[in-house]
C-alpha cells in the first residue's frame, strides 16, 4: 500500500511517531519516511498511542496550570496575582508581536525577491485511500493474521 503524506491521517501518524520519538529517542518518524511501516503497527499508532499521548499531554498541561494558578495566589492574593498576570500578558503579547512581524517583514523580501511563478501543483492521486478504507484494510489483515506493508510518498515530489 503507498500512502501520500498530504493526507490527514498519515500525518497524524508522523505527528504521533515525532512524539513517540521524543519519549524514545529514536528517530521513529525518519524511519518510517525512509522505510515505510507495517498497517498493523500504523493503525496501533493511530489508535492505541496517540490517545494515550494526548491524555498523558491533557495532565501535564493541567497540572502544570493548576500550579502557575494555585502557588501566585497563595503567594500573592488576587490583586498581585492579577498585576503579575498583566504584566507577563503583556510581555508575551509584545514578544509575541515582534516575532510576527519580523516573520512577516522577511517573508515579504523573500516574496519579492522570488519573481518565478508558482505552478500549479498536482491533484491528489484518486487512487489515495480514505482513513476508513485503510481501517477496513486493516481489519481484514487482523483476521488473515498478516499485515501489508505501506510505503509513503509525497505527491511535490513524487518519490519516498
Amino acid at each position: 500500500m503507498n500512502l501520500n503524506t498530504e493526507l490527514w491521517y498519515v500525518r497524524w501518524y508522523f505527528w504521533s511517531l515525532g512524539i513517540m520519538s521524543e519519549f524514545t529517542e529514536k528517530g521513529l518518524d525518519y524511519q518510517a519516511r525512509k522505510d515505510g511501516t507495517n498497517l498493523c503497527a500504523f493503525i496501533r499508532a493511530l489508535i492505541v498511542w496517540t490517545p494515550l499521548i494526548l491524555a498523558a499531554h491533557v495532565l501535564v498541561y493541567a497540572l502544570a496550570g493548576f500550579v502557575l494558578m494555585a502557588v501566585p495566589l497563595a503567594l500573592l492574593g488576587v490583586v498581585g496575582y492579577l498585576i503579575a498576570l498583566g504584566v507577563v500578558g503583556a510581555i508575551v503579547l509584545a514578544i509575541w508581536g515582534l516575532i510576527k512581524w519580523v516573520n512577516y517583514r522577511d517573508d515579504k523580501r523573500w516574496r519579492a525577491r522570488q519573481s518565478i511563478s508558482q505552478e500549479e501543483l498536482p491533484s491528489p492521486a484518486d487512487d489515495q485511500p480514505s482513513f476508513t478504507e485503510v481501517a477496513w484494510k486493516w481489519a481484514v489483515a487482523q483476521k488473515q493474521k498478516v499485515c501489508p506493508l505501506i510505503s509513503f510518498t509525497n505527491i511535490e515530489q513524487g518519490a519516498k
